[in-house]
């Protein structure tokens, strides 16, 4: 909630330790997703397999870490990115660290929200595509092993594809 209240200093803290004024002015909120839960879960962009510590584990549930996915594309993009690049990551990085970036790109669609009993179309964005990248020094070899995968929200299914390269 750093996002809604600056002043909180540069970790994550829980919307209820943020001020009612400020609360939900730059990110979403729990309530938002409270009236789509039966078509969008919080889809983790940093996964909370990839965290070191319980503190790095408990921070990738926050908003900002999120962005609405179905079910079944959070699953499919769990097993075939996410797991992937742990996999990829624990086998073949030098001592099994590599920096890790994702993100979202927006789309065209929007949860409703609600805020001060008004009614927002556009609350929540709902990417079109998102996608993480690692690069790490190779474990066995001097060179450089990178990798990313994209994710596009297709008309009926998760279309995700995969590069990696070794320099």
């Amino acid at each position: 909630m750093t996002l809604d209240d600056p002043n909180l200093g540069p970790d994550m803290a829980r919307e209820g330790t943020v001020e009612e004024q400020v609360r939900g002015k730059n990110q979403a909120l729990f309530a938002d997703y409270a009236p789509h839960t039966s078509q969008y879960t919080r889809g983790h962009l940093y996964p909370r397999c990839y965290s070191d510590s319980q503190e790095c584990a408990i921070a990738t549930y926050t908003h900002t870490n999120a962005v609405p996915q179905t079910q079944e594309d959070n699953n499919t993009w769990g097993k075939r990115a996410e797991t992937a690049m742990k996999k990829i990551i624990d086998d073949q990085c030098q001592n099994g660290v590599a920096p890790v970036v994702t993100g979202a790109v927006p789309g065209d669609s929007w949860l409703n929200i609600t805020r001060d009993n008004v009614n927002v179309t556009e609350g929540v964005n709902i990417p079109r595509h998102f996608w993480t990248a690692y690069c790490c020094r190779n474990k066995t070899s001097s060179g450089v092993l990178s990798g990313a995968w994209l994710a596009t929200r297709g008309d009926k299914e998760l279309i995700v594809r995969k590069r990696t390269q070794m320099m």
